[in-house]
């Protein structure tokens, strides 16, 4: 039976075009090619952990529009498990436009229906006993109108019904203006149940108090982020090694994994390291040009990862899915699937036993 990971998150329906800044016509700016693709970093993370073989189950929300109904469907092709994948009446699927050109990209988003979630929707989540959750790289809020129903003693119906198995401490929000995080509520849910978790450490995501949070089993951290976050700058092992023994006393993790340029990975669990470099020959047929890992390196990771157990392959898979994710125009499924990863590495001579 396989390892079950939850994701929540954001869906967004992405239009991509290519704006030039120069011709400009009566204030109508005019453009070259666009296409469609799902975003929304939840939502890839859950797309590629199910096409990397995971069963993956994704709690989002969506409008009941074309656009919600085309990403269903996609979600549905890509074997997610739809249940929590619910369609709002009268609501907008989230959209984001994203403009680009040679010198810059510039993306607005409407949240849309993604607005909507409610603690209830993560209370049902969890009825899948998960064995691990993604930590939400969004920033979902409390929705308004759809609270959590609870007793006299502040516990939601599920809590009742299963109660709780694990002592644990509860984390709040820091004093802030910006409503509850459902990213916290899900996260003391998690740890009620002893579900482990995984989190790449983001900006958004960096806004949780992740130093108070147990149970973090892997932490996904690119080397830009860590150089911000502790001052110094992962330029070597020396380097990187001391930045890491600062991360990771304040915020624990069974394994710190970070990310180095598109092809390399930094592994860290407190006493050895490992530094997983996708092959040469992987990288000049990749086609890849992107300075950095492409945003199906999680989902990857941890497909890998519920289904070896073993950190140093998993993220030998997760790079080699990087390098291989296409976001070509006009294509709307640009993830590779397990299947094509095993293809690709077998044309090369090659498999995750040997790179």
């Amino acid at each position: 039976m396989k390892r079950k990971v939850l994701v929540i998150g954001d869906s967004y329906m992405n239009l991509q075009m290519n704006v030039p800044g120069a011709a400009t016509t009566h204030e109508t700016v005019y453009g070259g090619a666009y296409s469609y693709h799902p975003s929304g970093s939840s939502a890839i993370s859950a797309i590629t952990a199910a096409k990397s073989g995971a069963d993956c189950t994704f709690c989002t929300r969506l409008g009941e529009d074309a656009n919600g109904e085309r990403l269903f469907n996609y979600y549905k092709a890509c074997g997610l498990d739809m249940t929590f994948i619910k369609g709002v009446k009268d609501a907008q699927t989230g959209m984001k436009f994203t403009a680009y050109d040679e010198l810059s990209t510039i993306t607005y988003a409407v949240k849309g229906a993604n607005g909507t979630m409610s603690k209830a929707d993560i209370d049902d989540a969890f009825s899948c006993f998960p064995d691990l959750m993604l930590i939400p790289h969004d920033y979902i809020a409390v929705s308004s109108e759809s609270q959590l129903v609870s007793n006299s003693e502040g516990e939601s119906e599920i809590d009742r019904n299963i109660g709780d198995t694990h002592s644990f401490t509860r984390v709040t929000q820091p004093q802030t203006s910006r409503p509850e995080s459902l990213a916290l509520y899900a996260i003391n849910k998690a740890m009620e149940r002893g579900v482990e978790m995984a989190v790449e450490y983001t900006e958004t995501t960096s806004l949780l108090p992740l130093d108070r949070v147990s149970g973090i089993k892997i932490i996904v951290i690119s080397e830009e982020m860590l150089k911000k976050v502790t001052g110094t700058a992962p330029i070597s092992i020396e380097k990187t090694l001391s930045a890491l023994l600062s991360f990771s006393s304040k915020i624990h993790a069974k394994y710190y994994v970070v990310q180095k340029g598109n092809d390399t990975s930094f592994i860290y669990d407190g006493i050895h390291f490992e530094i997983p470099q996708a092959p040469a020959v992987i990288k000049s047929l990749s086609h890849q040009v992107g300075t950095g890992m492409n945003s199906t390196y999680t989902g990857a990771m941890i497909a890998e990862y519920l289904s070896s157990k073993d950190i140093l392959r998993s993220c030998k898979y997760a790079q080699v899915v990087s390098l291989l994710t296409r976001e070509p125009l006009g294509i709307f499924n640009h993830v590779p699937s397990r299947a094509q990863v095993d293809q690709f590495l077998g044309e090369c001579g090659l498999s995750l036993d040997t790179i």
